[in-house]
């Protein structure tokens, strides 16, 4: 589980970085904090700092990897 969630943590920090060079004003910073948040849980799992995060993430829908980014930390957050 901790390398699926560390390879997602990965695609989801890719993905945002180029999504922000295609699109910078569609982008609030707001969101780029999520993912650097998710990014540095995918390698250090944290049930707490998953239901802190969690919520935060229901402002924004980026598509299919931010679903998964979501499903992940509600997995983390019921570890």
């Amino acid at each position: 589980m901790h390398d699926d969630l560390r390879k997602l943590g990965v695609r989801v920090e890719q993905f945002f970085d180029w999504y922000r060079r295609q699109e910078p004003e569609l982008v609030p910073e707001t969101a780029a904090e999520i993912v650097a948040s998710f990014t540095y849980l995918s390698s250090h799992p944290s049930r707490e700092q998953a239901r802190k995060l969690l919520p935060a993430t229901e402002t924004f829908a980026f598509g299919a990897l931010w679903e998964e980014m979501r499903l992940a930390l509600k997995e983390m957050a019921r570890a």
